[in-house]
């Protein structure tokens, strides 16, 4: 059974996989990745996007830190015939030459809030890939959203036999370049309120930072992408920053 926090970020955070995979399998077709196709993706939250790969006929290996989200995607992962996500992130990757295309999908990455680690984990991914393997980062492009900061509205949905309430708030550290978001969830069903909360840091991370960390960790051929209707290269003008590279 679903529990009741990753029930609540599911609510406003389900939709999207089908789009999101169809610009995968597109990129895969880019990069000249030949089926099957071996996919390791790092931090799958409750784990939206295991429906669309396994419609993909790909075969992922999948890891979560968060222990609420790794339950539910366990569950999620064995509804579509998948192993169970591992516990950890970025940092616990162990595997070499094991995988095509290794994907941190809705900012995963970006939860990495030191130069030190995200080298580190950018050379463990490297290390993960295949020669001629692929990582995807999807990340927010925090140069954008800052010219452009709203304080968050209030927000509800429903879901069955209910509704969730959220309200988010915001705390920015100019100085450590840390961005993060507290989400205050609410979800009432048969009269009962069941409250709960989410703390999200993000490294307010441009594109050359991250350019040159992917460069540094042997990475080459970088595109960059504004969302995930693209479908060819573009600049990085809106709110989203999706850069993919290959191992040499």
């Amino acid at each position: 059974m679903t529990n009741l926090s990753s029930e609540s970020y599911a609510a406003f955070g389900s939709g999207g996989a089908a789009r999101i995979g169809s610009f995968l399998e597109w990129l895969a077709s880019r990069r000249g990745l030949a089926a099957p196709i071996n996919v390791l993706d790092v931090g799958c939250g409750p784990g939206r996007m295991f429906p669309a790969f396994r419609a993909l006929g790909w075969e992922i290996a999948s890891m979560e830190p968060d222990a609420d989200f790794r339950q539910a995607a366990a569950v999620a992962a064995a509804d579509v015939g998948y192993s169970a996500p591992l516990l950890g992130g970025f940092l616990e990757i162990d595997a070499r030459g094991a995988f095509d295309l290794v994907t941190a999908i809705n900012d995963s990455f970006a939860h990495l809030l030191t130069g030190r680690d995200k080298a580190d984990a950018l050379r463990r991914v490297f290390n993960a890939l295949r020669p001629g393997g692929v990582v995807v980062l999807d990340q927010p492009n925090f140069v954008w959203i800052l010219k452009n900061y709203r304080a968050p509205e209030p927000m509800r949905t429903a879901i069955p036999g209910g509704e969730v309430h959220l309200r988010r708030e915001h705390v920015i550290d100019f100085h450590s370049a840390v961005f993060t978001t507290i989400e205050h969830y609410d979800l009432i069903r048969d009269g009962q309120h069941h409250p709960s909360s989410k703390s999200h840091a993000y490294a307010m991370t441009t594109f050359p930072e991250l350019a040159n960390h992917l460069e540094q960790a042997g990475f080459a051929q970088l595109e960059t992408y504004g969302s995930w209707d693209a479908r060819e290269p573009e600049r990085i003008d809106g709110a989203r920053l999706i850069v993919s590279a290959v191992r040499a």
